[in-house]
This record gives structure tokens, C-alpha cells and sequence, in this order.
């Protein structure tokens, strides 16, 4: 039995309540523009949880 790829296994979710995940895109294309980004947000908007995440997504993880 062949084992399933890694996109296969893996589904991303990006919750839209924080704030991080509403700029995705822009934050996709700085990472792909740039090798260093430095991303500010309040306590609680999704920096630590969804930048690698985002990152993953992109094929950088």
C-alpha cells in the first residue's frame, strides 16, 4: 500500500478571527520577496501560530 504524501496528510486552516490570517496574502508575498520579515501585532493576533503555518503553506517548512 503506497504511503500518502505530505499534502495529503496535512490540511492548513487558517482562522479568520485573527488578524494575522486576514493578511495572508500579503504577508506570502513579503516572505517571497524577502529573506527576513518582521511582522508586528498585538498580544493574541496569531504571530506565533499561524507565521510558521503560513510558511508551511508556502512550501518553507
Amino acid at each position: 500500500m503506497p504511503v500518502p504524501s505530505l499534502p495529503s496528510l496535512l490540511k492548513i486552516e487558517f482562522p479568520e478571527a485573527l488578524p494575522v490570517s486576514a493578511r495572508r496574502e500579503d504577508i506570502m508575498a513579503a516572505m517571497a520577496a524577502h529573506q527576513v520579515i518582521i511582522v508586528c501585532g498585538e498580544t493574541g493576533s496569531g504571530k506565533t501560530t499561524q507565521l510558521p503555518k503560513i510558511a508551511l503553506a508556502m512550501g518553507r517548512g
